[in-house]
């Protein structure tokens, strides 16, 4: 003999569950939907200067102006006994530090002028953003240096 049960009753605390779990399962499963057909660009290398999404995935990306930036290194950083690729932007001591959180998304800050924007899951190797990066800081370096001697 075998004997199933016709309907299952759920108690007061399962449905309470099921009202929570459904709408944030729902929620998930849009919110992959949408980063797959339309994704957010987490880093913007422009003629203004670096964009970077350094305060979480809903909000606007930061501009870092080629001004304020010394040098774009591709270079590891220790996690936990691990090396992560990261890229590091380093700041002029003299322009002072952007308006930027202390504690970025996706990054993290080593001393007051060196952030550390973390790439392992990036698009686009930080080896080429860095190449691209300083192609900008070198041309401005030479409009710097013409304004000055005009």
């Amino acid at each position: 003999i075998t004997v199933y049960q016709a309907e299952e009753d759920l108690e007061a605390r399962e449905r309470v569950w099921a009202a929570i779990m459904q709408p944030a399962g729902l929620t998930n499963a849009m919110w992959g939907f949408v980063s797959c057909i339309r994704p957010r660009p987490v880093m913007i290398v422009a003629p203004a200067g670096l964009h970077v999404a350094l305060r979480g995935p809903l909000k606007p990306l930061d501009l870092l102006p080629w001004e304020s930036i010394e040098a774009v290194l591709p270079q590891p950083v220790a996690d936990d006994g691990s090396l992560l690729r990261s890229l590091t932007i380093v700041f002029h001591p003299t322009a002072g530090r952007p308006d930027l959180p202390h504690d970025p998304w996706g990054a993290r800050w080593t001393g007051s002028r060196i952030l550390r924007v973390l790439s392992s899951d990036w698009s686009v190797r930080a080896e080429v953003v860095s190449v691209v990066s300083n192609h900008y800081l070198t041309h401005m370096a030479e409009q710097v240096e013409v304004s000055n001697s005009v």
